[in-house]
């Protein structure tokens, strides 16, 4: 998902969950930093307006899952399933990887996300007076 906002493609995020799709769609919108999405941004986006999904520019936009039941999304839209945590890419980007971007700072990139993933992966045991409560991490493809 990170390579697919870095490189500027058409998201589409869905959910059942109005809350997970505002709350993604800003964690999203700001795991570029300290660049800034400067694209269409629309977190919770009206089944009603939703032929904004027909954009000829990149976008991140929220819609309910029961999209659908009405409509298929366009064949150039990445759809990311937040109930399933499932990524639908078109043919087109299905070959992209971080070696389309920088050698070098992709590497720095990557690394860091690794350590980063390791240390949230570690269980964590957060002390509260008279409870302790254990914080685990889940991996997902």
């Amino acid at each position: 998902l990170l390579l697919f906002v870095l490189l500027e493609s058409k998201i589409l995020l869905h959910s059942l969950r109005p809350t997970v799709l505002t709350e993604v769609a800003e964690a999203v919108s700001t795991m570029i930093f300290p660049f800034h999405w400067q694209c269409p941004y629309i977190p919770l986006c009206p089944l009603g307006l939703s032929d904004v999904l027909n954009a000829p520019c990149p976008f991140i936009v929220g819609v309910d899952s029961r999209y659908f039941d009405l409509y298929d999304p366009p064949p150039d839209v990445i759809c990311v399933d937040l109930d399933t945590n499932r990524i639908q890419t078109p043919e087109d980007k299905k070959s992209l990887n971080f070696k389309f971007l920088p050698k070098k700072p992709s590497r720095v990139m990557q690394d860091c996300l690794s350590r980063l993933y390791e240390n949230a992966s570690q269980p964590n045991v957060l002390k509260n007076d008279s409870d302790e409560v254990t914080l685990e991490m889940a991996h997902f493809d």
